[in-house]
């Protein structure tokens, strides 16, 4: 009887313990809940402060004072203010490049002399286009240093030709005059104009006749004087010139032209020099 009793009262105390432990973690979870809520309410307003600094950061705002935000780009002022100084800047470019066309005006047909343009379309039609055809020496112009130096190798024909007519050769050293100032005339207009210009064509043209008098004219001074009496610097300086010729006209572009092509004029000024002098020594001018 007491045992049961006994065994009753630790049942009972048992039940308390764990109506209380329970009674406890109640209360517990009760305490954390409202706790939890009391730090999320007291927390909230600095983690949407946080958030919203995340996205104006993430698009580019960031606050200026308490609420307002400002964007972090361009104002539509400075963006209109650049775009029209690209506007400036390209208009300044294109009065640039319309004034260096200006500068190089093409010659229209009516502009150019008639009496040699009748001449140059035949020629066109026998040669199939090939005859005034002519070097392209672009980047080099009339006022660069290679255009310049090449240029310059036309005055040994007027060296030539003035100290020719000084010792009395006065037809051979005209021409040779002559040819010069042409020459210097056809590969200026060569290095301004550029390819395919009919005043280019019309200057090449004009060179054919002038450089071919005095040739022709050297060439009968040779069988007047007897081709086995010329000087062999006679015939090496004319061979070297003729192989200069050659070579300009297998490279005929640029920086190789331009080379071959002054050797050419000054090999073949020495020629008419030589030949000139040559007969001056066979036919003494008469005093």
């Amino acid at each position: 009887m007491i045992a049961c009793t006994m065994q009753g009262h630790s049942i009972a105390v048992v039940m308390m313990m764990v109506c209380t432990a329970i009674a406890t973690m109640s209360h517990a979870e009760a305490f954390g809940s409202s706790m939890s809520t009391g730090t999320r309410m007291l927390w909230a307003p600095q983690m949407k402060l946080r958030h919203q600094k995340r996205q104006n950061s993430a698009f580019g705002m960031e606050p200026v004072s308490g609420k307002q935000m400002q964007r972090r780009t361009i104002s539509p002022l400075h963006m209109a203010n650049t775009e029209s100084e690209e506007e400036a800047a390209k208009s300044v470019a294109l009065q640039s490049l319309q004034d260096d066309l200006k500068q190089r005006v093409v010659l229209d047909e009516s502009e150019i002399p008639s009496l040699l343009v009748p001449y140059a379309k035949k020629l066109d039609e026998l040669t199939g286009g090939w005859a005034l055809q002519y070097a392209d020496l672009s980047p080099a112009t009339e006022t660069s240093p290679q255009g310049v130096a090449f240029l310059a190798t036309n005055a040994a024909y007027a060296w030539v030709g003035l100290i020719l007519g000084i010792q009395g050769e006065f037809l051979l050293g005209g021409l040779v005059e002559l040819a010069g100032a042409v020459s210097f005339w056809y590969h200026w207009s060569q290095l301004k104009y550029g390819t395919n210009r009919m005043e280019v064509r019309l200057a090449l043209l004009t060179d054919y006749l002038t450089a071919g008098a005095a040739l022709i004219t050297g060439v009968l001074y040779c069988f007047t004087m007897g081709i086995q009496t010329l000087p062999l610097d006679v015939v090496l300086t004319g061979a070297a010139a003729i192989f200069c010729l050659g070579l300009s006209w297998v490279w005929e572009f640029g920086m190789p032209y331009l080379f071959w092509h002054s050797l050419w004029h000054i090999f073949s000024a020495m020629t008419g020099y030589l030949v000139g002098q040559a007969h001056l020594t066979t036919y003494p001018p008469m005093s």
